[in-house]
């Protein structure tokens, strides 16, 4: 693995591991932003799953009210890697897997991410799209064991 490839898994996965301790009410409310919001371009636009686009304002008030409500909450980050490689940028995806979700009836679900980051470190999030797994690639995530955490 490059170094570039194991810095961008790393952001990824620091940042998905503070949203389990969010969740769960275990990470400070004073750490929003260190850890979170501070990765985020002021222009960032997400798109999760449901298509309905969140700007920085929105998902911040959205992150500020969930603090605390899921302690059952669980990602795991799988497949990252660098699709393009740009001068000022890099457009990476990844897997996500989560357990203990109160966004699903079933309280898993799996989503493919493909995002847009500075190059520059810090990386800075400037896109965010998220697609839902089908339900055949979501049987087969549960066959391989990824939400077994």
């Amino acid at each position: 693995m490059d170094n570039l490839l194991n810095e961008v898994r790393i952001e990824i996965e620091e940042l998905h591991a503070f949203f389990v301790d969010w969740y769960a009410g275990v990470a400070a409310r004073e750490s929003l932003e260190a850890r979170f919001l501070s990765h985020l371009h002021a222009e960032l636009l997400m798109m999760p799953p449901d298509g309905n686009a969140i700007g920085l304002a929105d998902l911040t008030v959205a992150f500020q009210k969930a603090h605390g409500i899921n302690s059952d909450f669980r990602i795991r980050i799988c497949d990252v890697e660098i699709k393009h490689r740009m001068p000022e940028h890099l457009l990476v995806t990844y897997t996500e897997w989560q357990s203990g979700s109160t966004a699903s009836e079933s309280g898993e679900n799996g989503r493919f991410t493909t995002a847009l980051l500075s190059r520059q470190q810090p990386f800075k999030w400037l896109h965010i799209q998220e697609t839902r797994l089908s339900d055949a690639a979501h049987h087969a995530g549960r066959a391989a064991g990824y939400f077994d955490f």
